[in-house]
């Protein structure tokens, strides 16, 4: 059995579970709270508009692996989607937007500056705006504006990640706007701004360190060309090979059934998270087609 490691921060894999039963609702979420805070790695939300019920882990196995204690040990049958991919947004460079709401005669501008930050940074937001300024005490619902589009993403609606952004000017009448017209020239002003810079797609990838005989070392190597491995490298001794390459996460679907089946289970697999990598334009698979028109949608 691979063994797999992770941040217990970063959860690049999701799946969709439900009881059977309505009845069995309660238990479930009771058994998901114990399971998380006994493995930091796994985690749980409800999404709000669905109602469903999300598992974020490491791999296949280990979200396969709170199923079937979900299914087995606390006797909860339930219905398990298809496993999905943490995928990521972020910018491609720097830019500015000003952005002015007039909504139900509310007036109300606000002044953004985005920048791509370094990867696992985060995402940032500061107020450069000074507290005597009329538009001071609208800073909570710019913030809410910002990170509203920061969460639901501005190309296919994955969470925007490293990103800093910085509120730098903004006017407000003081007959005439309120906070809702800031939250919506904020919102207004970062999608604007995040045009401009534009969006690059982003893809967990994984540490993937095979240990096996050597004679199969050219299949192993071969095959992780064939999963857009990276940084592929390979240490012989005395008659086994420790094979070690960054695979994407979405290459890695029945990974270790097939090594097993090419080294005749002779294989020892190992799989843990290692960063966030811009997804490569060229290619003709991902997430909605993105690939293949990026700079269309961005």
């Amino acid at each position: 059995m691979p063994i797999i490691t992770a941040p217990p921060t970063v959860k690049p894999l999701a799946i969709k579970v439900e009881p059977k039963t309505k009845s069995d609702e309660l238990r479930l979420r009771i058994a998901l709270t114990e399971f998380a805070a006994a493995d930091p790695s796994f985690g749980f939300f409800v999404d709000t508009e669905s109602g469903e019920t999300i598992l974020e882990g490491q791999s296949e196995l280990h979200l396969e692996m709170k199923v079937h204690a979900l299914m087995k040990d606390r006797v909860i049958p339930v219905v398990m989607g298809a496993p999905c991919i943490a995928y990521r947004e972020t910018l491609r460079r720097p830019a500015s937007s000003e952005f002015t709401s007039h909504r139900n005669q509310e007036f109300a501008r606000v002044v953004l500056q985005v920048v791509p930050g370094v990867r696992g940074t985060g995402e940032i937001y500061s107020s450069a705006i000074a507290d005597t300024s009329s538009c001071a005490k609208y800073a909570p619902s710019v913030e809410k504006g910002v990170r509203s589009v920061l969460a639901n993403g501005m190309l296919l609606g994955y969470p925007m990640m490293d990103v800093a952004v910085s509120w730098t000017d903004g006017s407000a009448d003081k007959h005439s706007t309120s906070a809702a017209a800031f939250e919506i020239a904020a919102r207004g002003a970062m999608k604007e701004a995040c045009s401009s810079a534009g969006i690059e797609l982003l893809e967990p990838v994984m540490k993937v360190n095979v240990k096996s005989s050597v004679e199969y070392k050219s299949v192993i190597i071969s095959d992780l060309h064939s999963r857009r491995a990276s940084n592929i490298a390979h240490v012989t001794d005395s008659g086994s090979v420790t094979i070690s390459a960054d695979v994407p996460l979405a290459l890695l679907f029945g990974y270790v059934s097939q090594l097993a089946s090419c080294t005749h289970g002779s294989a020892q697999p190992t799989m843990q998270y290692d960063h966030y990598a811009v997804v490569p334009r060229n290619m003709s698979s991902g997430p909605g087609d993105y690939l293949s028109d990026i700079d269309k949608r961005a």
